[in-house]
């Protein structure tokens, strides 16, 4: 059984021949100041290559071993899941 850090490092070592260096170096920096929603939104919207990289990034908390993001692999997919947690907290939290 792997551990997390395992897992990150093979899952970033199969995605490394669909992407570019330019462009993953961007991506900590738009999630650490503009949320994880945000940034896939930005990225699924800017252009092809942030996509894919973005796609690497839904694919991998999508992997079973992780399983975070469920029923979707895909940059758009990862933005419509964090909308409806988003929506439901809102909800939540104003509904009581």
């Amino acid at each position: 059984m792997d551990n997390l850090d395992q897992i990150r490092a093979k899952n970033a070592l199969a995605a490394r021949a669909e992407v570019q260096k330019k462009h993953v170096t961007k991506l900590p920096a738009l999630i650490v100041n503009n949320g994880l929603l945000a940034a896939a939104a930005f990225c699924n919207d800017k252009s092809d290559e942030l996509r894919t990289v973005m796609n690497k990034v839904a694919a991998h908390l999508a992997d079973p071993r992780i399983n975070r993001l469920i029923n979707t692999n895909t940059a758009q997919g990862l933005v419509e899941e964090l909308r409806k947690c988003l929506k439901n907290k809102f909800y939540e939290k104003w509904s009581n």
